[in-house]
């Protein structure tokens, strides 16, 4: 099946990072690991828990973050209506689930600032916007700087 394939995709994928021992590209590996625990712990299956609820659907929304997710689909597969996500959302952490998913968005951004020496035009690109600008505009609007101004910020050794 088109799973199947996918997982062995992200699988072989996976391999040759590890294999390759480029340090460059150990974010790349590291979230895409990321992104295999994600998928792994979506077919767990689900109970009623909100608790148990809230953290599956923080793990989706974290998921994919390149990929436009709409809230109304989200909650029909978790087998809630999209009010009952919303009004979970703000009871336990406050923010929409919209603005959760942006504000994960962000803490990915300034990682990868941080982290990385992709160009800020590639870092809004994988985060899924078409915009470098607007891209720009939101990073600021959440963190309160912009993203060149957290490049410069020392990085890690």
């Amino acid at each position: 099946t088109g799973d199947t394939r996918e997982w062995v995709e992200l699988a072989h994928e996976l391999s040759g990072m590890i294999r390759g021992k480029n340090r460059d590209k150990l974010p790349v590996l590291l979230g895409r690991a990321y992104e295999c625990l994600v998928k792994v712990s979506l077919l767990i299956p689900r109970d009623k828990d909100r608790s148990t609820l809230l953290a599956q659907l923080q793990t989706f929304l974290e998921s994919e973050l390149e990929r436009k997710i709409s809230m109304k689909e989200t909650a029909r597969k978790f087998g809630i209506s999209p009010i009952t996500m919303l009004r979970l959302f703000r009871a336990r952490l406050s923010v929409t689930p919209n603005r959760y998913r942006i504000e994960r968005k962000m803490a990915r951004a300034q990682y990868l600032l941080t982290h990385t020496d992709l160009s800020i035009k590639e870092i809004a690109f994988s985060l899924g916007y078409c915009n470098q600008l607007y891209f720009s505009q939101e990073f600021h609007r959440i963190t309160g700087y912009t993203p060149s101004k957290a490049r410069q910020w020392e990085r890690p050794s």
